[in-house]
């Protein structure tokens, strides 16, 4: 299954790539790009709107190609981001697992689509 992780990159989880072989591990591909490191602060000349603005297409572009989203939530941290992908996926009709402690993501968890699971 093709897998969209949604998170942050302070999550030392995603950060170190745990989630990512984990999933891998388990058979899935995971195509979101947002947490490569070469991604997420590219050597470039563009303005830091311009590299979000592309980060953000890409986002979308990789939730195109999932067959679900992975949400991983840090407890304490405002998942800022993963409350617009975790919307976008339902408006896409994909299924989206909330990894872990889900009370970090506001009222989305009561929408069908939207799964809860308490570890991989």
């Amino acid at each position: 299954m093709n897998l969209y992780i949604a998170g942050t990159f302070h999550d030392p989880f995603v950060e170190s790539g745990e989630a990512v072989r984990i999933l891998t591990e388990h058979g899935h591909t995971v195509v979101s790009q947002w947490h490569d490191v070469d991604v997420w602060r590219p050597e470039t000349q563009q303005s830091t709107a311009e590299i979000r603005a592309g980060i953000a297409a890409q986002n979308y572009a990789d939730i195109d190609r999932a067959d679900a989203v992975v949400v991983i939530p840090l407890v304490g941290h405002h998942l800022r981001g993963a409350h617009t992908e975790v919307g976008y996926a339902i408006g896409r009709g994909k299924p989206v697992y909330v990894l872990g402690d889900e009370r970090s993501m506001n009222t989305m968890v009561t929408h069908p689509l939207v799964h809860c699971i308490a570890s991989l």
